[in-house]
């Protein structure tokens, strides 16, 4: 990952938003001391698999794509990273190496941290230890739902599923029936556990029902009644 670093003033960041109360303004200097900003084009690798962790990031602006490399080498896309999230963590606090590769699905700015000092603030700061806690919690969670979806339901309920929990967690903020990602069918095939061809007969079903359109990779949601129906969510 090529470094461009900005030496910011205390922006938007780690310590200024979500984890803001669980530090000291001693624990907080060192943060900011410590801290890298990086400005990464489309499609730059952040991290491969079996890699070593060495940072915690901060998306402030874009997206990152998680992705796993199968035996055919083919990348499956298992989730998104957006503005306000953190990710890389988890590898670390296992004493594992990634079992994912991270890369950036637009044009991103992230903050990074080393691990090293998040380890010694964990140690320090209970409130920071449940913080990351319940965010792994949540993401157990969530991967626990989708899993059952994934696994079980019928190319409707999949995608459909995957088409609320992206608007869910990924809504356009400035027009809320919007995902505010940008998305290929492909990758909606990947996070929903298909293959494109049935992904794209799958969406244009939901299109001529009214559930949805698309267009310019931006997915609207027109009908979400209907679209927890198809995902059977009552």
């Amino acid at each position: 990952m090529k470094q461009m670093i900005i030496q910011n003033p205390w922006s938007p960041d780690l310590v200024s938003h979500t984890f803001r109360e669980a530090f000291t303004p001693e624990q907080r200097a060192r943060l900011l001391a410590a801290q890298r900003e990086y400005i990464l084009p489309k499609d730059e690798i952040i991290y491969r698999q079996d890699d070593a962790p060495r940072y915690l990031y901060y998306v402030m602006e874009g997206t990152v794509r998680i992705y796993r490399e199968g035996r055919t080498e083919r990348a499956q896309t298992l989730r998104f990273i957006g503005p306000g999230e953190i990710f890389g963590y988890r590898a670390a606090l296992a004493d594992e190496h990634y079992a994912a590769n991270a890369a950036t699905h637009c044009s991103t700015t992230l903050l990074a941290y080393p691990i090293s000092l998040v380890r010694r603030l964990l140690d320090e700061s209970p409130r920071l230890m449940r913080l990351i806690l319940q965010q792994l919690a949540r993401e157990l969670g969530t991967a626990d739902r989708r899993l059952v979806t994934l696994t079980q339901g019928m190319l409707r309920e999949r995608m459909a599923e995957t088409l609320l929990y992206l608007h869910s967690t990924y809504a356009n903020p400035t027009n809320h029936h919007a995902i505010g990602l940008a998305l290929t069918r492909r990758e909606l095939a990947e996070l929903s556990n298909m293959s494109t061809s049935n992904a794209i007969r799958t969406l244009k079903a939901f299109e001529q029902e009214g559930a949805i359109s698309f267009a310019s990779r931006t997915v609207r949601i027109l009908d979400e009644a209907k679209l927890r129906a198809f995902a059977q969510l009552g």
